[in-house]
């Protein structure tokens, strides 16, 4: 059984969103040395929808492989 594509990515890109959302709204995840955190789980949040636009698409989907 191959996992649904569609749901694992779905999955991650939340995952990213609820980190950036909790990284903007708590001041000490974002404040001096770690001023990057934000930044980081906004780069998941697009890096995350690109990949699921290339699954959606058909391409990388291991369902074609069979």
């Amino acid at each position: 059984m191959h996992p649904n594509t569609d749901i694992v990515s779905a999955v991650g890109v939340l995952a990213w969103a609820v980190a950036t959302m909790a990284c903007l709204l708590v001041p000490a995840w974002h404040e001096g040395d770690r001023w990057w955190w934000p930044w980081t789980a906004a780069a998941g949040v697009v890096v995350g929808l690109m990949g699921w636009g290339y699954l959606r698409r058909g391409k990388g989907n291991i369902a074609d492989l069979e």
